[in-house]
């Protein structure tokens, strides 16, 4: 599979290896998590993460209206690209799919359980950042990068 920014992605994977450099520090294990995926992997990660996004109902009018991708758009008579907000809440969502991905605990929290014991030994877990919304989103993820481009 192939990016192809503006067909099927809002941006090439040097664009978004870019933006995890200036986004996230080094030893954030969001940097970790992106730093040790191959291109090919970062470039699913991309189009997975990219499809989802796209299902919400941003701000304006899609401009011009025959693509697939949501952006860029008229917004108050604006013509307005893909925001970065956006491209990092691609990026974001899909690193944090892949962190959680096999791990048993993630995937407890992402259904909402926030404790459990077994025979005398329980566990808690603090849900704010692993929970997701019904359109698969993490919470965190769009409240921080993605609220303020959606009605």
């Amino acid at each position: 599979m192939e990016l192809v920014k503006g067909i099927n992605s809002y941006m090439t994977l040097e664009e978004a290896n870019s933006i995890v450099s200036d986004t996230f520090y080094e030893d954030e294990d969001e940097a970790k998590t992106w730093n040790s995926l191959s291109d090919n992997d970062k470039t699913k990660l991309i189009y997975r993460s990219t499809k989802v996004i796209n299902t919400l109902i941003f701000l304006g009018i899609q401009y011009p209206s025959d693509g697939e991708l949501r952006w860029p758009r008229m917004i108050c008579s604006q013509y307005v690209d893909c925001p970065d907000d956006v491209k990092i809440a691609i990026l974001l969502q899909g690193i944090k799919n892949k962190q959680n991905s096999t791990k048993d605990e993630s995937k407890l929290q992402e259904l909402g359980v926030k404790s459990y014991s077994i025979k005398g030994a329980s566990i808690s877990f603090d849900n704010s950042s692993t929970l997701k919304l019904s359109n698969g989103i993490y919470s965190s993820v769009y409240d921080t990068y993605l609220s303020r481009w959606v009605y």
